[in-house]
């Protein structure tokens, strides 16, 4: 800002018609001005009339008059306090020399040269500039120097409330104002709603009308606990106002609102960071400053610490954070981006990002700009993450964006070597988990005058650079060598007309930048630059000049400046130029000194100010032409890529998972390509319309559907304790041919209460109109009403290929997701976990669709890694075994297991005195069944030959049974002596006392009367036509005067439990009704009050004890004793109450991995996989032949 014409002290050099221009933003300051100083000191507007103040607004208008704000500074700066404040109160209040309060501001030039900041040191209160400037703030710290703030306030206050819209928030906002500089809070909350009210309401012209409600928020936001107070008025007016751009007058004046958004966004942290884009040791934060961004006074950017990410605050125009190193080679870059059509990923010089138009991104260039380009398909979706992916390989760079191919370049020797991220000037972005992993090299210099299209170099005028008629052009040689041109415009050879080509990346770390070029006096000159500070070669010496914003710039600081150091040169009075030939340079950074070298000879040394950004720059007037070639930049960089758990901007979670998995000594790895699917190590499990096929590159799964959900699976045969990392690649993933739902997924089930079940997915969901491709982090748990309820984390991926991963650490599950070939891996879901084990079969890999169509997929690898791993091998099934226990669950015995030859054993039937149990054993089916008895200790284990479901006699000398063929059979306890009694009968039971036999007949039970030969159905009237089937094994109370049966109820197709009386007068009892079936085989306590049958619980793995109360009819009571994840099935309670028998599986277990060596060698041998056919030569209608397979 400039109050005196455009020439300075401290420059040298004529005035130039861009000086002009310069000169014509500070006309109407400079008339001002005069005006100001024909009436000195504020107490002389009070001798004029009236009238001459309505002369002055009608010939400048007060609304330019009291944006005139650089002319009152400059005036109020050469004040006493005490003047300066009867100054400033004067211009700012109404009074006789205008009608209206004067509240307005301006904007000081971002990072203004030290020739601005001595010149005109009020207008520059700092280094970095871009700041709102105003005389009401000046008029506040005089009140507060001379302690006048309540004087000011009453002052104000007294003032007849303005009927003008503008001017009644100029007064609210100067009281509220004032409120502040006291700490008046309760006052200032009151004024703030009352400024809020009036923002809301009102609808400003131009940003000039603006002014009050910016003043207070700026000032408010130097103070936290100000912040507070003024945080929704700074709210609304961004929302409602600069983030639309209303009024489109001054964009300047947005960007700053924007950027006090940004501050309140910081300030509402819980414990707001400190630092900028500084603290970060691996990141540099790069702008494309330019003359009109800062000659008007942009803010500056900001990048600071936030929560688990890096958050840019709204800052100056298009703000980059660069990644420090530059890389090549072979690598990949992953990482998080938030702000859609705010947030751009850069790399190999191009940016890219998605905008809220999902059939629309954005790509381009630092340089440039971004453009919107159409996809299609448009994105289905995008999540508040989005997953950026930039791959690096055989001298291309792909990038993908949540799994799907976006943009494909080719890559030269010399291709932009940098990734970042970028933001706009009005908007947060946010970047979080950067994360590179591959074998990328580090150059140790870069060449920059090779590029055609003169990537990462930018005009700092806003010149064109590399189009057919730009300004900045790149040619070459004879040779072949490239050249870097600035074309002259000879016409202006005497113009001083600045021209500046600038490369984006700052050398902020130091280094050297070297380069020849082309010195003719008069024709041919380059002048290095550093930001601001310009070193102009002349023959008898270094000379410095301070850029200017040409057009823009309102310093008024002549483009033909210039500034002796003498202390700086170095080296021989005159440079050592070479005239009309090709001349060295090199400028080099050192620990905050600047060194130039000519020809190799040391001509200059100077420090730099610690506002010089570094950015090095090609300086010529525009009567000169440039050509410069041979450029080198070489930074003071590492040369080595940091690990991926030592980036600095990478998720520490990704790297202590990949530390813990490492950690985990016990593990197993399966190549399906190299070996297949060995029954040994996995169980295939599928429906009829899914298939998996061994291919020479894995093992192909396919699933078919015509409706319902069709799914193939690959169960391993493997156990885990404690902490375990599960992974899983595939590839070739099709899911676009299912109409609704194809997915993949990673699956593990835990061994706790809820059966817990995990998985890390990839597929589509929905139908074809709503059709999304995703990776989800899904959980499911086993309710006690025995439905599986799901819960998931549902982000979008469209990835055909990659890596899915469950892990346990501690008391969390987490699932992760890869795409392609890259180790990198992101969180999807984070869960808290149960310590359950994970069971043998309880580690699936899964394909499954629904809906009209196929998925399919090639698996390729799987890995599990587990603090205790065990295996279970394919021969190793479980089986059924009759135990013993008492009634409260203690003393659990095992009595028997299935002589050889046998597999399933049941119906156990303890003898009256309680010493014998009588069985029933099998090969899996009646048919095969033969009767046992065994003593309870287990020993004398006897088979009395064919039969099923054994009652012995009251004295137990016999025993009751049922045999196919024969019906009812009664036999003695030898075996022998066998007689049919009821040749149709089936399912029999004797009653204890011996006197009566019962068996089901259809719906209804039928009793023999064994005496007299009588038969009676016990179930008469409506019950006799209750059900429709009464199954087997019902059983007797110990006083032989009531059966517990289970029977299907006719109407309601329900399962129940019954007890019918021998006594026809007492009726039937229904005690249990139930959809699920429970097991066929009942017995009473010892008070025949209750019965004991086994039905499935939920959140068991099978069937479980339970007592039905005659008291209660509809509660049930679980037994506890056998241990929770045993499947019980069949029981009887002995007739002294001492004892439960029971038969159940107890699940196998598994053994310690790995197993000996003799036992893995075999293992091994076993596993070999088949060799496959080499594969013949494609034919023409090969690819057809495969669509139809």
């Amino acid at each position: 800002m400039n109050c005196n014409g455009p020439s300075t002290s401290s420059s040298t050099g004529p005035a130039s018609p861009r000086g002009v221009i310069a000169g014509v933003g500070m006309y109407r300051v400079g008339i001002v001005g005069l005006i100001l100083l024909a009436v000195p000191g504020g107490r002389a507007w009070s001798e004029h009339r009236r009238s001459d103040s309505d002369a002055l607004s009608a010939v400048f208008d007060t609304g330019v008059i009291a944006e005139n704000v650089e002319v009152v500074l400059a005036r109020a700066s050469e004040l006493a306090p005490a003047a300066r404040f009867e100054f400033l109160r004067t211009w700012i209040l109404p009074g006789d020399s205008h009608p209206d309060f004067r509240v307005s501001g301006g904007f000081t030039q971002t990072d203004p040269s030290p020739v601005a900041r001595e010149r005109f040191p009020a207008m520059h209160p700092s280094e970095h500039g871009g700041e709102i400037l105003s005389p009401v703030f000046e008029l506040l710290e005089s009140a507060r120097e001379l302690g006048r703030l309540e004087e000011l306030r009453n002052e104000i206050a007294s003032v007849p409330v303005p009927d003008n819209a503008f001017q009644r928030r100029a007064q609210v906002a100067l009281l509220l104002l004032i409120d502040l500089e006291l700490d008046d809070r309760e006052s200032a909350g009151q004024r703030h709603e009352e400024l809020f009210a009036m923002v809301r309401g009102a609808e400003p012209e131009t940003t000039a009308d603006m002014w009050p409600e910016t003043l207070v928020c700026d000032r408010a936001l130097e103070r936290r606990e100000h912040a507070a107070i003024v945080a929704d008025l700074v709210g609304i007016i961004f929302s409602t106002r600069s983030e639309r751009m209303r009024p489109a007058t001054r964009r300047v004046h947005h960007a700053h609102i924007a950027a006090m958004m940004g501050r309140v966004t910081h300030l509402q942290q819980k414990q707001p960071a400190t630092g900028n884009d500084q603290t970060l040791s691996d990141w540099v934060s790069v702008v494309r400053k330019r003359a009109v961004s800062r000659g008007r006074g942009y803010p500056q950017a900001r990048w600071i610490p936030y929560e688990d990410h890096r958050l840019h605050l709204p800052g100056h125009d298009e703000d980059y954070l660069y990644y420090r190193l530059p890389l090549r080679g072979d690598f990949e870059v992953q990482c998080d981006l938030r702000g859609h059509g705010t947030t751009q990923f850069l790399a190999a010089g191009t940016v890219l990002g998605v905008r809220g138009d999902l059939s629309l991104i954005d790509l381009g260039t630092f340089r440039d700009g971004s453009r919107p380009e159409r996809i299609d398909p448009p994105f289905a979706r995008l999540d508040t993450w989005v997953r950026y992916r930039a791959v690096f390989h055989d001298g291309r760079c792909d990038v993908s964006v949540n799994g799907r191919p976006l943009h494909s370049q080719p890559l030269g020797p010399h291709h932009d070597p940098w990734i970042g991220v970028r933001s706009w000037w009005r908007n947060t972005a946010r970047i979080r988990d950067v994360r590179i992993s591959g074998d990328p090299t580090i150059p140790s210099e870069l060449v920059l005058s090779e590029s055609p299209d003169l990537a990462g170099w930018y005009s700092y005028y806003d010149d064109p650079v590399a189009t057919e008629r730009a300004r900045w052009i790149f040619e070459t040689d004879q040779n072949g060598k490239g050249q870097i041109v600035g074309r002259p415009m000879r016409t202006l050879a005497d113009a001083w007309w600045e021209s500046l080509l600038q490369y984006h990346r700052p050398l902020v770390e130091g280094g050297t930048i070297e380069y020849e070029f082309r010195y003719v006096p008069g024709e041919y000159d380059v002048h290095p630059a550093l930001d601001r500070l310009v070193f102009m070669l002349e023959p008898d010496g270094v000379r410095i000049h301070s850029l200017t914003d040409g057009r823009h710039d309102a310093t008024g600081i002549s483009p033909a400046n210039m500034t002796e150091e003498p202390g700086n040169r170095r080296g021989p009075d005159r440079l050592p130029l070479i005239a009309s030939d090709w001349n060295r340079m090199q400028v080099e950074i050192a620990e905050g000194v600047v060194r130039l070298r000519l020809n190799g000879v040391l001509i200059y040394e100077r420090p730099l100010e610690d506002a010089n950004r570094r950015v090095f720059g090609l300086f010529h007037y525009l009567g000169t032409e440039v050509r410069v070639r041979n450029l080198v930049m070489r930074g003071n960089w590492p040369t080595e890529l940091p690990s991926v758990s030592e980036q600095e901007l990478a998720d520490p979670l990704l790297a202590e998972l990949d530390a813990h998995r490492d950690a985990l000594e016990d593990r197993f790895d399966h190549d399906f390509e190299q070996n297949g699917v060995p029954d040994v190590f996995f169980e295939r499990r599928g429906q009829v319309f899914a298939d998996q096929t061994q291919l020479r590159h894995g093992v192909q799964a396919v699933a078919r559907s015509a409706g319902g959900w069709q799914t193939t699976k690959l169960v391993s045969r493997f156990a885990a304790e404690g902490d375990f990392d599960v992974e899983a690649r595939f590839e070739r993933l099709d899911v676009k041919q299912s109409n609704l739902h194809g997915l993949i997924f990673l699956q593990i089930v835990l061994d706790d209460p809820e059966r817990r079940e995990y998985r890390s997915m990839r597929g589509r969901e929905g139908p074809e109109e709503k059709k999304r491709e995703v990776i989800n982090g899904q959980y499911s748990i086993l309710f006690e009403d025995g439905q599986r309820r799901y819960f998931g984390q549902v982000l979008m991926e469209e990835s055909t290929s990659g890596r899915l991963r469950l892990v346990r650490r501690g008391d969390r599950i987490f699932t992760l997701f890869a795409p392609g070939e890259s180790d990198l891996f992101r969180v999807v879901r984070d869960e808290p976990a149960p310590e359950g084990a994970i069971p043998a079969g309880g580690i699936e890999l899964s394909l499954s669709t629904n809906g009209a169509g196929y998925a399919s997929c090639l698996w390729k690898e799987m890995s599990i890694r587990c603090e205790q791993l065990k295996y279970l091998g394919a021969d190793a099934a479980p089986q059924r075994q009759l135990y013993i226990m008492r009634p409260d669950g203690s003393d659990l015995r095992t009595v028997t297991g299935p002589p050889a030859g046998f597999a399933h054993l049941g119906s156990p039937e303890f003898s009256a005195d309680g010493q014998r149990i009588a069985l029933d054993v099998s090969g899996g089916t009646t048919s095969d069944s033969h009767v046992f008895i065994v003593n309870t200790d287990g020993t004398a284990l006897t088979d009395l030959g064919r039969g099923c479901m054994p009652g012995f006699s009251a004295d137990g000398s016999k025993l009751v049974m049922s045999q196919p063929g024969q019906g009812v059979v009664e036999m003695d306890s030898a075996g022998e002596n066998r007689q049919t009694l009821e040749p149709s009968a089936w399912g029999v039971q004797s009653s204890p006392d011996g006197r009566s036999i019962v068996w089901g007949e259809g719906g209804n039970l039928m009793l023999l009367d064994v005496a007299s030969g009588v038969r009676r159905l016990l179930l008469t009237g409506v019950d006799a036509a209750r059900y429709s089937s009464i199954y087997w094994n019902m059983g007797w109370s110990h006083d032989s005067r009531s059966i517990a049966f289970k029977g299907r109820n006719r109407r309601t197709r329900n399962y129940e439990v019954a007890v019918a009386n021998v006594d026809p007068e007492a009726g039937l009892e229904v005690l249990v009704a139930s959809e699920t079936a429970m097991n066929a085989d009942f017995t009473f306590s010892p008070d025949d009050r209750k019965v004991l049958f086994a039905t499935p619980r939920p959140g068991s793995p099978g069937p479980r004890l339970c007592l039905a109360s005659r008291d209660r009819p509809g509660e049930i009571e679980w037994l506890e004793g056998p241990p929770d994840d045993w499947k019980v099935y069949d029981c009887d309670w002995s007739h002294d109450g001492e004892w439960i028998a029971f038969s159940a599986i107890a699940p196998v277990q598994p053994v310690d991995w790995p197993l000996p060596d003799e036992e893995m060698k075999a293992l091994q041998d076993a596993a070999r996989p088949i060799e496959l056919p080499t594969p013949r030569e494609q034919g023409l209608f090969d690819p057809v032949l495969e669509l139809f397979r």
